[in-house]
């Protein structure tokens, strides 16, 4: 425990199984506050440690304000964290994440080995009515430790005896902010969105299933949902459902459309007991993702907005508002359940009620065309359309070094791998015709919105976008870039910037910097003209 203001009364405890304690005062602008640093076990004897540490010494600890931290080796929604928000509050949760959203640990190779959990947190005692400013999980490069440091800014009352009552920030932070309810929205698109008639109206593959119930979880409405294959073979199982756009042609090519999108997602979890009890098992969880893909009327991809892969114990909503690319035709949901290996039993991420909605706004919105990149993510399995230098190749999955699990992509199946342990730089160019673009250009009326999510394997060497602005003769008038980035974490990074009069094409590059034995990846990369 580090402190700007003096720490007093400090003691240490020891609980039941082993694990230890520290707590301190201090005094914040004359308010006491008790301090708990704590480092809590996992599976049953998580539980232990958490059931002791609420009712022999938080429950009774009469200081209005707590303020608790630590590494508790499980996420929201676990029965660890469960017990403890009997009395404690979540910051993340307060900011609305959802588990996993950010990883604080591990610090590198999460997808190659322990998956992706949110388990360093900050609790405030729920009596202190704390508001959360703000928090972040610090991507650190090179990485300190398997943990990464995680911060946040806490509000509290001058007078604990009359503590904040109402949060300024809880309604921009709920997941359906800004997303009309459901008795207000357009009509639903997709047929059997709830699976109650099993898999009908969806295209299945790698025995994706619907149940009434699968490792301890049950529907989230109705009596079934949709849920990865039942054995082990298979690492990805799909269900896809399209619907065409053609009625809403005139509104789309005005850049008018909109689509709406939701669902619920979770995974199913095994359990582990003791003479102490049970509890979940903590392990690497398989991983839900919602995907929406709209394609023009030949099928070629014009735009993606996607999920993340999630691995909430408990059902958690996603919701997404997409202004449609001019020209789209046809939208495709994709729902993916990703198993992680270590998960032998069965392909156990979940689906249902989702939702696919389309609205004509009164107004164009800013996008003007889709994606302009070929082969945007490397789901054609190769680097076609791309200008490679050094080593640079496409790849589904793939195991590094001595990981057992491979290495998964942002979104989709694909994803753009360089290094393999060389230290050599390396690149992907791609130049973009803008020309049919330049009456806009020409009169400074045009920008593009840019970018890709990033990571490395190591955190060691960065990985970087740059987008070249060039005239007719391939002269250049200026560039932007997103600064590179080590971070060992899938991170999506985005720009808009104004094309300079006179381009006529735009050259994006995604490199590699080298110079340590580490892998860039490069995933939904993208680069979409809109107006100024």
């Amino acid at each position: 425990m580090i402190s700007k203001t003096p720490l007093t009364e400090t003691e240490w405890f020891t609980l039941a199984t082993g694990r230890t304690f520290t707590r301190a005062h201090t005094l914040i602008g004359g308010v006491d506050f008790a301090i708990y640093s704590v480092h809590t076990d996992w599976n049953v004897d998580g539980n232990r440690d958490c059931r002791e540490l609420v009712d022999s010494y938080l429950s009774v600890d009469p200081t209005p304000y707590k303020i608790v931290v630590g590494d508790f080796n499980d996420e929201h929604f676990s029965d660890q964290i469960t017990m403890l928000e009997e009395v404690l509050t979540d910051s993340w949760t307060t900011l609305g994440w959802y588990p996993g959203q950010h990883v604080s640990w591990p610090s590198k190779r999460f997808d190659g080995s322990e998956g992706s959990q949110l388990i360093d947190l900050i609790f405030t005692s729920t009596a202190a009515g704390a508001i959360v400013v703000a928090g972040d999980v610090v991507k650190l490069t090179p990485v300190p430790s398997d943990h990464k440091p995680v911060w946040a800014e806490l509000l509290f009352s001058a007078d604990p005896g009359a503590p904040f009552t109402e949060d300024p920030f809880a309604e921009q932070r709920r997941p359906d902010y800004g997303f009309p309810p459901v008795g207000s929205r357009p009509a639903n698109l997709l047929a059997n969105p709830g699976f109650e008639s099993n898999l009908a109206s969806w295209n299945a593959e790698g025995g994706m299933t619907a149940t009434s119930a699968r490792e301890n979880q049950v529907a989230h409405a109705g009596s079934l949902f949709a849920t990865g294959q039942g054995g082990c073979s298979g690492t990805r199982s799909k269900a896809r459902q399209t619907v065409s756009l053609t009625s809403q042609a005139s509104a789309i090519d005005q850049g008018r459309g909109q689509l709406l999108v939701s669902g619920w997602m979770t995974t199913g979890y095994q359990t582990i007991s003791d003479a102490y009890g049970s509890s979940n098992q903590v392990r690497p969880y398989d991983e839900a993702e919602i995907r929406v893909e709209m394609k023009d009327g030949a099928g070629k991809l014009l735009g993606v907005e996607a999920s993340s892969r999630r691995d909430t114990l408990d059902w958690f909503p996603y919701y997404a508002t997409i202004h449609v690319p001019p020209g789209t035709r046809s939208a495709t949901m994709v729902l993916t359940s990703t198993r992680n290996y270590v998960n032998l039993l069965s392909n156990d991420a979940m689906f249902d009620d989702v939702y696919l909605g389309f609205e004509a706004l009164g107004a164009p919105h800013e996008v003007l065309a889709g994606n302009l990149l070929t082969n945007p993510e490397a789901e054609l399995g190769n680097t076609s359309g791309w200008t490679v230098t050094g080593a640079v190749s496409a790849f589904v999955d793939m195991n590094l070094h001595t990981d057992v699990y491979p290495l998964k992509s942002a979104s989709g199946d694909g994803f753009f791998i360089t290094g393999f342990g060389n230290t050599a730089p390396a690149a992907m160019v791609q130049d973009v015709d803008l020309s049919s673009q330049a009456g806009r250009i020409d009169l400074d009326q045009l920008s593009i919105r840019w970018g890709g999510s990033l990571r490395s394997y190591e955190s060691l060497a960065a990985a970087g976008l740059e987008v070249e602005f060039l005239d007719a003769g391939n002269g250049s008038l200026g560039s932007v870039a997103i600064a590179p980035s080590a971070a060992a974490e899938w991170t999506t990074h985005q720009r808009k910037d104004a094309v300079p009069p006179g381009t006529r094409k735009a050259r994006f590059t995604a490199s590699y910097a080298g110079g340590a034995a580490d892998q860039g990846l490069f995933d939904l990369l993208y680069l979409a003209p809109v107006q100024r």
